[in-house]
Formats: C-alpha cells, structure tokens, sequence
C-alpha cells in the first residue's frame, strides 16, 4: 500500500470521527435563527460595538491576505520555483531558513489588521488588560521566535528521512504539543479568589474528584474581558474571570457568568474541545502529505517525484486550507456546547432572570451583534448570538430543561 493510500486512510478516519464528535455535541443540529435586525437602527450604535466590527475588520483582512499568499506560494507553480530559488541544494538548513521566511510572510498578513485592533483597544481600554513593558514583548517575541526556528528545523531535518518518517514525525508531533500547551502556565500560579469562591459556594452542583476552583486573570494579552474555563496538567480545574468583570457585574449577573463556565467544566468541554482540534490537525496534515506524494498532484504544479524543499509550501498551503474548513464546522459544535452550558447554568443557579440578565451584560460590554453574518458564522462565531442565547433560556427555564447532558 503506498504511502498516499496509508495517509488517504488517517485522514478519513479522522475526519470521520471528528465528524461524529460534532454531531454528539449537537453540533448538526438547526440553529435557531433570531429575528433580524429592526429598521433605523444603525450599527454600530456603542464603543462596544465599534471595537467588535474593528476587531472583526482584522480577523477577515488577515484572513484573506494569509490564504491569498499561501494560494500563491503553495498551489502554483511559482510558488515550487519560489521554493527551489531559497533553497536550492535541498539540505536541510537552507530548508529550515526557507521555511523560516515563509513563516514571517504569513506572520506579516496580520499586520494589515494591527491598526484597527489598536483602534479597538482605544474605544474601550477599562476591558483590555495594561500593556506589558517594551522589555517584556521583547521577551516574549524572542520566545516565540525561537520556538518557530526550532521547529522549522526539524522539519527540515525530517524532510531527510524519506516521506515516511517525515509524516510519521508530524504527525506523532500534534498529539505531543497538544499535550504540552495542558500545562497552562498562564493560569496554574494564580491563586483562588475570594470573592468568586463564596459565588462558587451558592451554586447547586455535585462533589467532583477535581473540584474546580475560580481565579482571577486575562485569558490573553490582546482579548477583551471574558471569562474561560480553563482545564488540563493541573491540580484543579480553573474558572477565570478577568478583572473588569467582577466591577462591572453586580452579584446576580457575575454568578450567572461563573454558573455558565461550571457547566462548561462539569460538561468536560475543555477536554472534548481539545480532541477535536486534534483529530482537525491530524486530518489536515494526512491530507496535506497525502497529496504531495500523490503523483497526479505532483504534476499539476510541478512538485519534486519526492517530499523535499520544494513541497514545503504545498503541505502548508493544503493543510491550512483544510484545517480551516474543519474548523468552520467545529464552531457549530462549540455553539451546541455553548446552548448546553446555558441550559445547565439555569439548573446551577436556580434563578433563570439572573443568568440571562448575566449574558445579557456580558454580550453588551464586548459588543457582540445582534446576529452573525455568514463570515462571523465561519470564522469567530463560537457562541449563539445574544438575542438566540436569551430566547431558548425564556424557553426553558420553566420547562425542565431537556437536552442538558448529565456532569
């Protein structure tokens, strides 16, 4: 069986199973639709809004310029000539200096976007975490940096050992980093709040082996106040809530928020998430190796007879792509589980007006539209719109709440 076969193989598995994943989250399930937007009222209409519409002006820009330069750089054939031009000899390190390069050419597609993501900030900067120091991001973008170039030099070295070792590295490789990010160092030193505990303690939930504890913190460094549920190599399972909420939430609404993210802990979502990207990582690289070693792909674009240099630019191009595609569809179930997670704050709180009143805020101070366009749908969509989100709590909440899963 040849290799394009075995790796056809891994990638329909995959995506097989990833499907089903999605379908036991409800994920294929319909959508409610709400009612669209009301006549003679402009959008946007508060900061809020402004940031969110700028914020989304990035996401699409970069996202467009990325997938425009990995068309041309990957799936044409002067992009095989680009390739065999950098790295001509095919050794490894010119390899890894190549890949390198083109690294910071998909890097620079966001820049693009960086002054409406500054100009967001600016509208609402109470829900944006301080700046760190210019001696910190150095720290971090030469962190970064040298992560990148260690791993674009075992790729190269990979790319020696014949194709069979090299998909079998990249692959085995996802797996193990998906393991290491479980670590979370951003959020495992910081220590139980208060204030959330005693929120934590009114709440109706069963004894669990790893009781979830709730903290205060950033999710990152250039996202707006949320709140997470955070889970993996640690002693406990985390709720973080960043710093704003807890000033601009009064005590009904910041319980229902933290209701909200118990549900996605006692739900496992974390972990059913986590597989997921997986299994859409898998299957994108199988894909990926599958057709750079398939001979009618080889001549369309004039690749080498055998993965090298001059596929490089192949594989991530169709790897991005199908990645991206299976992540559209990943969204719908992160909205199902999202629809689940109300539904079980309800019965976490027992008070229905709270956790809408909660959603309700929280929607409001990050801007969130009244419904989703086609391309939020694709792209960033990870939760029902507002309107949806409180129509199917009104629905529930005095009818037993069916469909909720069990913790």
């Amino acid at each position: 069986m040849t290799l394009s076969a075995v790796l056809g193989a891994v990638a329909v598995t995959a995506v097989a199973t990833f499907v089903i994943m999605v379908g036991l989250a409800g994920g294929w399930r319909g959508e409610p639709r709400p009612a669209g937007r009301g006549a003679g009222q402009p959008w946007p209409r508060t900061p809020q809004q402004a940031a969110f519409t700028l914020r989304w002006r990035a996401t699409w820009v970069t996202e467009v310029i990325r997938v425009a330069l990995l068309v041309i750089i990957g799936l044409t054939p002067a992009g095989v000539a680009f390739m065999q031009l950098l790295a001509p000899s095919g050794s490894w390190l010119p390899v890894a200096a190549a890949l390198m390069i083109m690294a910071a050419v998909l890097a620079a597609a966001g820049l693009p976007g960086r002054p409406w993501c500054r100009q967001a900030r600016s509208l609402i900067p109470g829900l944006y975490p301080r700046g760190a120091d210019g001696r910190e991001r150095m720290r971090v973008v030469a962190v970064t940096w040298l992560q990148y170039a260690l791993a674009m030099m075992l790729i190269a070295y990979c790319l020696q050992a014949g194709p069979a070792g090299f998909a079998a590295t990249v692959i085995v490789a996802v797996p193990v980093a998906a393991v290491a990010g479980l670590r979370q160092p951003r959020f495992r030193r910081l220590p139980p709040s208060p204030q959330l505990t005693a929120v934590m303690e009114t709440l109706k939930f069963p004894p669990t082996r790893r009781s979830p504890v709730a903290v205060v913190g950033w999710r990152a460094d250039d996202a707006p106040a949320n709140a997470v549920a955070v889970d993996g190599m640690l002693r406990h399972p985390m709720i973080v809530v960043a710093p704003p909420l807890l000033e601009l939430l009064d005590g009904r609404q910041l319980r229902g928020i933290v209701a909200h993210e118990l549900a996605h802990v006692l739900h496992h979502d974390t972990w059913l998430r986590l597989a997921r990207v997986i299994l859409v990582s898998e299957a994108s690289l199988a894909t990926a190796i599958a057709l750079g070693a398939y001979d009618p792909a080889q001549d369309l674009i004039g690749l080498p007879d055998r993965l090298g240099a001059q596929t490089v630019p192949f594989l991530v191009a169709v790897w991005y792509l199908t990645s991206r595609l299976l992540m559209c569809i990943n969204l719908r179930a992160a909205r199902a589980e999202e629809r689940a997670a109300d539904a079980r704050t309800v019965l976490l709180t027992g008070d229905p007006a709270g956790c809408a009143d909660g959603i309700s805020q929280l929607a409001a101070m990050l801007g969130n539209p009244e419904h989703w366009t086609l391309g939020q749908r694709l792209l960033l969509a990870t939760h029902p719109t507002p309107a949806a989100r409180l129509q199917r709590l009104a629905d529930r909440a005095f009818a037993g709440l069916p469909g909720v899963r069990p913790g």
